[in-house]
């Protein structure tokens, strides 16, 4: 028959406070984080894969993420404010070249 503990296993507090200070495994929050793009809901459609590949390519040369390149689009048609910059924290695959061994 299987056993279960009753109680918790006490932990101490030093133990929780470098667990704290610790960054997680999947890198965890090292500061804020981007701000908020406001209250938004979320839209799905359909699109051919040929209109898919142009919309990756014009959204990538913009830098920014395919949603947010599609809702400045959907802005501008109706004449509002676009709701995304590009991320200036993105990184260019070029710019990570290493330097071939002479």
């Amino acid at each position: 028959m299987l056993k279960t503990a009753t109680r918790p296993f006490p932990q101490s507090t030093a133990i929780a406070d470098i667990a704290r200070s610790v960054p997680s495994m999947s890198g965890g929050r090292v500061g804020p984080g981007r701000p908020s793009k406001g209250d938004r809901i979320l839209r799905t459609f359909r699109v051919t894969r040929d209109v898919s590949a142009l919309i990756e390519a014009d959204a990538a040369a913009q830098g920014l993420p395919m949603s947010d390149f599609l809702a400045n689009l959907v802005h501008a048609h109706y004449g509002l404010a676009p709701v995304a910059q590009p991320h200036t924290y993105l990184y260019k695959p070029e710019e990570l070249a290493l330097k071939q061994a002479s």
